[in-house]
Order: C-alpha cells, then structure tokens, then sequence
C-alpha cells in the first residue's frame, strides 16, 4: 500500500471510524508489516513473531508505541466503553500504570 492509501479515510464510510476499528486497523499494519520485514522468510512464523517483537516506535493511528518482551504495546491510555440501547458510550478513560 502506499502511504495515502494506508490512511483510513472518514469520506468512505460517511462517518468517523470507531476506536475498536482503529485498533484492528492498527493490528493488521503491524503484522503486515512484520511480514514485510521478515523478507524472504515471511512465511516463517518464528520470523515474522521476531520481527513484530523488534517493533520500536511505531507511529500509527493509536499513537506512537513500542512492543514489549511479552508483547505488550508502551500505549498508557485506552477508552472504557459502556453499553447503552444506543449503543457504546465513553464511560471513562483508563490509564495503565507501569
């Protein structure tokens, strides 16, 4: 994909994308990515896990992070969503503390 098309774009859908999407989006990158890193060994899976754990300051949609030894993103803040009959709400913002 090329940078522009690699974007997730409100215009297409007539709507903003849900953070739930954002993080699947983000997911899937990564992992292409990790893919693409391993080279001629991307369909190694011990190959590509290596390079997915080599992850260093990544910007994306969700912010700039790292993975950890245990595959962990350095992300801190993360949405605590309700259900509603409308659907999910914002019931609070939560903070993980390292």
């Amino acid at each position: 994909l090329t940078p522009a098309a690699s974007r997730p774009r409100p215009a297409m859908f007539g709507r903003r994308p849900v953070p739930d999407a954002l993080q699947a989006y983000e997911a899937t990158r990564v992992v292409l990515d990790s893919i693409r890193a391993a080279g001629g060994k991307g369909n190694d899976r011990r190959a590509v896990t290596d390079a997915f754990f080599e992850t260093r300051d990544r910007r994306s949609v969700l912010g700039t992070y790292s993975i950890d030894r245990l595959g962990d993103t350095s992300l801190s803040t993360f949405a605590g969503d309700r259900v509603t009959r409308s659907g999910l709400v914002l019931d609070k913002v939560l903070k993980v503390k390292r």
